[in-house]
């Protein structure tokens, strides 16, 4: 039987154009690889070779985004998961296509979710479902003239609630007190409190 060829300090690029190097080779089969971001992952020794493996952590949604290391996938079953179709609207928003949403001109997103994997674990502790209703992520009702998308400026809300904030600067009492009535319960306390505090 043969001597196992050490391959450690092996330099590769893989196919994102992103240089990587052999931190540890053990087998073929067994080879630990490190990116320039720091990122290191067990691998194959000819998925090295071919640049099929992938650092998460490079830039790669709207110039901000990036993946990140985690459990939270971006696609099930063939499919974007609702969680990554929010983050990603919410990159575009912000950094996408300035001529089609103008009115984003000076909107950003926190540095803690451009990592596809902060958001993700936010989204999950915060989302709810409401039946019948679509609920969106709104960074505009708890604080007055927000421009940053961030764990402690946004909410889900109904898209009611989201459409009313967007299109009425003066909420007559009557109408929040409506909302209320039709949320008590279903809506996160820190939303039902901000409907509460509107109202004057």
């Amino acid at each position: 039987m043969g001597t196992i060829k050490d391959r450690t300090g092996e330099v590769g690029m893989n196919r994102q154009g992103v240089k990587m190097w052999i931190l540890k080779y053990n087998t073929s089969n067994d080879v630990l690889v490190q990116f320039e971001s720091g990122y290191v992952t067990k691998s194959k020794y000819v998925n090295f070779m071919e640049g099929n493996i992938k650092d998460p952590y490079i830039i790669s949604i709207y110039g901000h985004g990036y993946m990140g290391w985690g459990k939270y996938k971006t696609v099930h079953n063939g499919k974007h998961t609702k969680m990554y179709r929010t983050w990603s609207g919410m990159l575009d928003r912000c950094y996408g296509n300035r001529e089609r949403l103008p009115w984003y001109d000076d909107c950003t997103v926190c540095i803690e979710w451009h990592n596809f994997q902060n958001f993700a674990k936010w989204y999950e502790e915060n989302y709810y479902e409401i039946e019948g209703e679509r609920i969106e992520l709104d960074k505009d009702i708890l604080y007055d003239g927000n421009k940053i998308y961030s764990p402690f400026t946004c909410v889900f809300a109904p898209q009611d609630v989201n459409l009313m904030f967007r299109k009425n600067k003066n909420l007559s009492n009557k109408r929040l007190n409506f909302v209320c009535e039709k949320y008590k319960g279903l809506i996160p306390d820190v939303l039902y409190n901000r409907l509460l505090e509107l109202q004057n």
